[in-house]
């Protein structure tokens, strides 16, 4: 998402204050930030002490993403369509 003015940054934060919010997400926003420390990789052992989340956590925040953009596409194809 970007924003090419300041009204337009108030109108998204505006809108983002208002939907629902999913622990898993900032969970992502945490693993995320933390591997692009690691660009060579990093364990899990390693990842869940650096972002201090444990492996369910990190696995919901993982699928977080997943579940997001596959929505659509399994709602589609759940009505038939590809």
């Amino acid at each position: 998402m970007h924003a090419c003015s300041t009204e337009h940054l108030t109108l998204l934060e505006d809108q983002l204050r208002g939907r629902p919010y999913h622990e898993a997400e900032l969970w992502f926003a945490k693993i995320t930030r933390t591997m692009a420390q690691h660009h060579y990789g990093i364990s899990m052992a390693d990842l869940s002490r650096e972002t201090g989340l444990d492996l369910n956590q990190l696995e919901a925040g993982a699928l977080w993403i997943t579940r997001l953009h596959c929505a659509p596409h399994s709602a589609a194809r759940d009505r038939g369509a590809a």
